[in-house]
């Protein structure tokens, strides 16, 4: 019988029209409570792990619990480990230190006015740094480092307003420069030149927005020529990921940026 009935456009629209008004209505009767009614719900509604203080609030969108005393905000993961601590006024002000699930220290820096500035240095779950750098409103800029989790030098270069901009420099797990290379934007730019683990050249040429131009020197299974050729993403020799540091470095930021304050949601993610 539904197939009959909205087997008529006039029929389908109007039905369809006052289905949307009908979940309009509800959204709106939702969202009217007060958001500490609704987002910030007392931690009595969830089951309460005994590290966590009787005085936390549970966060139902993000999950966490947390309290503010005495100037600073601990939050918690619902199993009772600490997620997060540092001081707290209206936002994010001072050192702050995160943590994972299993209480390893995940990062640590500064926050002014609720945004990440200055150093900041983030850790593998070993405790091992895995990179370190400076912040300015949430964005990376200057120079950073990473390392890998034996503290060998990953790679290093500049970022400007969150993008990879300038030269950067990254190496094998060996140590040995494994590529040289100009950023702007995020993307390839200019001269880049390919190592192999010994030292030699085997790639070099230049980038046009992250596209390969022009005449490059190519050597593959022991012979070299030069060719015209264009390719949209670095090789990966050296098995290191290339090329997509900002776009994880965006997902890192954005997972310290959950600041439980009125539990609306960011539209590129987090709370505010």
């Amino acid at each position: 019988m539904y197939r009959v009935f909205f087997s008529f456009p006039a029929i389908r629209s109007s039905a369809f029209r006052a289905f949307r008004l009908l979940a309009g209505g509800l959204a709106l009767a939702f969202f009217s409570f007060p958001a500490s009614q609704v987002l910030a719900q007392k931690a009595s509604l969830v089951p309460r792990p005994a590290s966590i203080p009787a005085k936390a609030r549970y966060h139902k969108q993000a999950l966490v619990f947390y309290m503010d005393q005495d100037g600073k905000r601990t939050v918690w993961y619902r199993t009772g480990k600490i997620k997060a601590q540092g001081p707290f006024t209206d936002s994010r002000n001072g050192i702050w230190k995160f943590y994972r699930h299993n209480g390893s220290l995940r990062a640590q820096g500064k926050f002014q006015s609720g945004r990440l500035t200055d150093i900041w240095t983030f850790y593998y779950s070993s405790g091992a740094v895995w990179s370190r750098g400076k912040f300015e409103k949430n964005r990376r800029t200057g120079p950073w480092t990473y390392f890998t989790s034996t503290g060998r030098k990953l790679r290093e270069g500049d970022y400007q307003h969150g993008w990879k901009e300038g030269s950067w420099t990254e190496y094998y797990l060996s140590g040995q420069i494994f590529y040289k290379g100009i950023f702007h934007k995020g993307r390839p730019q200019g001269l880049w030149t390919y190592y192999t683990q010994e030292g030699k050249i085997v790639q070099q040429g230049k980038y046009k927005e992250g596209v390969r131009v022009g005449s490059w020197y190519i050597c593959a299974n022991r012979i070299c020529a030069r060719r015209n050729f264009k390719m949209s993403d670095t090789p990966r020799r050296s098995g290191l990921a290339s090329g997509r540091d900002n776009a994880r470095a965006k997902r890192n930021v954005q997972d310290l940026l959950d600041v439980y304050k009125t539990g609306r949601r960011r539209s590129s993610g987090g709370w505010r």
